[in-house]
């Protein structure tokens, strides 16, 4: 009886370090997953960023090109500065 407590005991023990195993690595799985959510999530906000940024100069460079049309004898830069400047 004895040495099927044991056997018993150390198939338990057998299970749970097992179930240890796998749980560790199911976290690990379950990390590597969440940087790549972040990675992705990053990559996304720095899209919008650069999405904005080009929106800003398509926005500006209509400016210039309005007010170029409007005063053919002013120079781009001093538009492209005045604009810059609020203006």
């Amino acid at each position: 009886m004895s040495n099927n407590s044991n056997t018993s005991g150390e198939s338990a023990k057998g299970l749970v370090s097992d179930a240890v195993d796998g749980a560790l690595q199911a976290g690990e799985k379950v990390g590597e997953k969440i940087n790549e959510v972040i990675e992705a999530y990053q990559g996304m906000r720095e899209a919008q960023a650069e999405q904005a940024r080009a929106e800003r100069e398509a926005e500006l460079q209509d400016r210039v090109v309005e007010e170029k049309r409007r005063n053919p004898d002013r120079s781009v830069q001093e538009i492209r500065d005045e604009v810059n400047r609020g203006g």
